[in-house]
């Protein structure tokens, strides 16, 4: 099943991304339908009284279409990445994590805090992408994938959150209750949580990787000739 598989490369990772996303957006919109009669009106008034069913529940044509467009634009436009460019996600991980751990590994007296952009990119490229691309892997494709599948679930929990969090406030919009706030902020929380746990798996298989970079001398005296070069640049 999809769900389950590890991607293999970066477009295998979108893919599901895509479909997981399709699939909690549908669930969710569901899930509004049947706790306030006024949307699922709304649902059904956009659906023109097309209908589907689906393993015997009765679907309108809206809770397809809408999920579709919302799978479907996280595809073209790689919406887990905008909210990451956002947040500082994945720029904060490659510089606290990747790079500081490279500088721990070739000890040029670098500190990773007084890195520039540039240098944080010259490290990365240099140390990191170059060796371990799922298209043209050097090191083991092991350590690569079990890397990738980790950022998978870490942007599918992203997406679930920003998704379930819209959801949330339509939800009590339509259902206002102290008690339906604390659920909703403990399911938030959870996913909070989950993220946390999967960066820090994340950070686990970072770190395998990059052992596996400098496991060979000859490559790791190469890759500390080619930062000095790059960090000794104006």
């Amino acid at each position: 099943m999809w769900i389950f598989g590890t991607p293999k490369d970066y477009s295998e990772m979108v893919e599901k991304i895509s479909k997981s996303v399709f699939a909690i957006s549908l669930f969710l919109l569901y899930f509004l339908t049947c706790v306030n009669h006024e949307f699922k009106s709304f649902m059904t008034q956009i659906s023109f009284g097309v209908e589907y069913n689906f393993i015997g529940i009765k679907l309108n044509l809206a809770l397809l279409y809408l999920p579709l467009i919302i799978g479907i634009s996280e595809h073209v436009f790689k919406i887990h990445d905008k909210i990451s460019s956002l947040l500082g996600i994945r720029e904060n991980y490659d510089k606290q994590i990747v790079a500081a751990k490279i500088l721990e590994k070739c000890d040029l007296g670098k500190k990773v805090d007084a890195l520039n952009t540039y240098e944080v990119k010259a490290i990365l490229s240099k140390t990191f992408y170059k060796y371990v691309s799922s298209t043209n892997p050097i090191i083991d494709q092991h350590y690569i994938n079990l890397a990738l599948n980790e950022w998978c679930w870490y942007w599918i929990a992203l997406d679930t959150l920003v998704l379930f969090s819209a959801t949330g406030v339509l939800f009590l919009i339509m259902k206002w209750s102290w008690l339906n706030l604390l659920l909703i902020l403990a399911i938030c929380a959870f996913l909070l949580v989950m993220m946390k746990l999967i960066k820090l798996q994340a950070e686990a298989y970072t770190e395998a990787e990059i052992r596996a970079i400098f496991s060979k001398k000859e490559r790791a005296d190469e890759i500390i000739k080619e930062l000095e070069d790059a960090l000794s640049r104006k």
